[in-house]
């Protein structure tokens, strides 16, 4: 509340393209050149760094479950990856349908995840089997940001 910084990640080789907290609030996801890192008790200041290896382009968007066991990934070399969270090992590696993944996000509910990049479609996958359950075409260009609402029955995205 103070405004004071706290910490900074210098280990950093590239840029950050996106980051989240994980939901007991202690680590920090980051989505950084080709690479997905868990930067674990960030927030309390003991480090300890996961460092997920795979994509071959920048690391566009990541989210974490609401359980702390998954870690998905969206990247500029149209894949999503899903990684186990504790060890750092790939789950799934799904092609995006030659579409660069701008932006994706778990349902609350922990029961689906979406995506979405630059060929205006949502996909909706189940995140226990990691299926493709729906995909909705809008009426934008390429969709940059999206996010659930807290109950898990509304989505908002921006796209340009």
């Amino acid at each position: 509340r103070t405004g004071e910084l706290k910490l900074t990640f210098s280990e950093h080789l590239s840029s950050t393209w996106s980051l989240v907290f994980t939901p007991d609030g202690k680590s920090i996801l980051t989505g950084q050149d080709k690479n997905v890192v868990l930067w674990r008790n960030a927030v309390i200041g003991s480090i300890g760094k996961l460092a997920m290896l795979g994509h071959t382009r920048a690391v566009l968007c990541v989210d974490i479950s609401i359980d702390s066991k998954l870690i998905i990934s969206g990247s500029r070399d149209k894949t999503v990856k899903i990684w186990n969270a504790a060890t750092g090992n790939l789950i799934k590696d799904i092609d995006m349908f030659q579409s660069t993944v701008y932006a994706l996000d778990i349902s609350p509910k922990n029961d689906f995840f979406i995506t979405s990049g630059n060929n205006s479609k949502f996909y909706i996958w189940n995140i226990n089997d990691h299926t493709l359950t729906d995909s909705i075409k809008t009426e934008g260009a390429e969709i940059s940001t999206m996010q659930f609402h807290p109950s898990g029955n509304y989505l908002q995205s921006q796209s340009s």
